[in-house]
């Protein structure tokens, strides 16, 4: 477990030079003290630095299983910059724990910035295979559902975030869930058009095969990617 100081949290504010590794991972499992201590502070480090600081943690997470970063980027959910909170909840794919599903259920809702709630629909994700495999209570795997759907059939909502939704949502495998799916597909739009195709992929419903062969040769990259 690590513990912050006043040296460690000069040295993560100061814009004479990047962030290094070991000063980073002295983030890694904060206990609870360290944990106040970076919130009370986050605030007065420049947002650029607070930008560069999560990318970086969310790097490091990636390469190195030992560094676990969870209760820090639990404090960047609430930052005033949108592509710190976008970030943050980039890191916390592998955090399965129902307190930080509400957390990310609850900027999909409400996040005021697109990029937020896009990136929370995609982490999402990951709580909807859960959900798929049984490793959800009903009441939060029915909330989950419900949360995605509301997602992609809020109006005006940015194609994006509906199709990250959508995408999410369909490892959910009923009528309406691909009745959603299909209606996609059929959609003018190109991003919820190609997004229906992943979410084809996530029902694994053998209805969609057809479709997904069919569009490997399409003459849009973006479908054929999908």
């Amino acid at each position: 477990m690590s513990v912050l100081n006043d040296e460690i949290l000069h040295a993560l504010a100061s814009p004479a030079r990047a962030p290094r590794a070991k000063v980073l991972m002295a983030l890694s499992d904060a206990d609870s003290g360290s944990v106040r201590l970076l919130r009370a502070s986050w605030g007065e480090i420049p947002v650029e630095r607070r930008r560069l600081i999560v990318h970086r943690l969310v790097e490091i997470a990636e390469d190195n299983f030992e560094a676990d970063f969870h209760q820090v980027l639990r404090i960047f959910l609430k930052d005033a910059d949108p592509e710190v909170r976008a970030t943050a909840v980039e890191g916390l794919w592998d955090e399965g724990s129902p307190a930080v599903m509400r957390e990310v259920m609850a900027l999909l809702k409400g996040d005021p910035s697109a990029l937020v709630r896009r990136a929370a629909a995609e982490d999402l994700g990951m709580f909807a295979m859960d959900a798929a495999v049984g490793s959800l209570s009903e009441e939060r795997w029915v909330s989950l559902r419900a949360t995605l759907l509301a997602a992609l059939a809020r109006p005006g909502e940015d194609p994006e975030v509906r199709g990250a939704a959508l995408e999410s949502v369909a490892v959910y495998g009923d009528e309406e869930i691909r009745q959603a799916i299909d209606l996609a597909y059929r959609s003018a739009e190109p991003v919820m058009k190609a997004k229906a195709l992943a979410a084809m992929g996530n029902n694994l419903d053998p209805c969609w095969q057809p479709v997904v062969l069919r569009e490997l040769n399409s003459s849009d990259p973006l479908m054929r990617y999908e």
